[in-house]
């Protein structure tokens, strides 16, 4: 969904509240109080995407993020560059399977950015400088784009590796947002074993305890009590395996004792004919 934010405060703020990601292409129209609010939600934990392209004025951005984001960028010559992930194995790379069709992508224009102490490089254009920087915070992550998404400095709009890379960049910085996917056996009272289940509409993993392989040393007292539990088990268990062995014989000699009947109700229908 799309947010205003130089709109009205009350409505851009109850819509911050339905967002995961926000992508700023442009500072034209953010106001102060935009600004207050974009810084609200990175520090509430939301996911931001950057194109650093003409319309984005590297200044407000900073004033805006200040204490919160420390990549910045500059204005360079223009000159002719491509781009290709620096770590394909990245989230945002790893549908790619490596450079593929990202290659193709011919940057007319690009910034250049400054990387701080923390961030990541990603991605890098032809001539070695950042094209991509993650840098975390406070329970988010904010990706820098040095370049802009609007088929302006550059074809990447054109390319078929365009919505791909918007898809999988969206979706990794929406992750730490999103709903709880993972849980340990124990966690929901659905679920006792290990496996895929389907939880309010939603599939969902269930995994055996990383605590059960602990290497830790364990308490006298707590191997006692783990092996009494055992025991108790496993006398319940041969317990059970008697009860039924017995009941087993009963049924053995209910049919000898309806054989016997047989056999004698058979001698005495035999005489009385004879």
């Amino acid at each position: 969904m799309g947010v205003d934010l130089g709109g009205a405060a009350a409505e851009s703020a109850k819509a911050l509240e339905q967002v995961g990601v926000i992508a700023v292409l442009s500072t034209r129209v953010v106001a102060q109080r935009g600004r207050e609010r974009l810084a609200e939600f990175v520090r509430g934990g939301g996911g931001l995407l950057v194109a650093a392209g003409p319309d984005v004025d590297p200044a407000i951005l900073g004033d805006a993020l200040a204490g919160l984001v420390e990549t910045s960028w500059a204005t360079r010559p223009a000159e002719a560059l491509t781009f290709a992930p620096d770590d394909s194995r990245h989230p945002v790379f790893r549908v790619f399977g490596g450079a593929g069709t990202l290659a193709n992508v011919g940057f007319s224009r690009a910034v250049r950015i400054s990387v701080p102490s923390g961030a990541s490089v990603i991605a890098r254009y032809s001539d070695g400088s950042p094209a991509l920087v993650e840098e975390r915070t406070v329970g988010g992550r904010v990706l820098v784009f040095g370049s802009d998404l609007n088929y302006r400095w550059n074809d990447f709009p054109l390319q078929p590796g365009f919505v791909p890379f918007i898809h999988e960049t969206v979706r990794y910085l929406a992750s730490p947002r999103t709903s709880r996917t993972e849980f340990l056996v124990g966690d929901l009272q659905a679920a006792t074993t290990p496996g895929v289940i389907e939880l309010q509409g939603r599939r969902v993993a269930v995994n055996p305890d990383p605590r059960e392989s602990d290497p830790a040393r364990m308490a006298p007292e707590t191997f006692q009590a783990g092996i009494s539990r055992l025991n108790a088990a496993a006398a319940r268990t041969e317990q059970a395996a008697a009860q039924q062995r017995e009941d087993g014989q009963f049924l053995w000699w209910y049919g000898l004792l309806l054989m016997v009947v047989s056999l004698a109700a058979e001698g005495v229908i035999g005489r009385r004919l004879g």
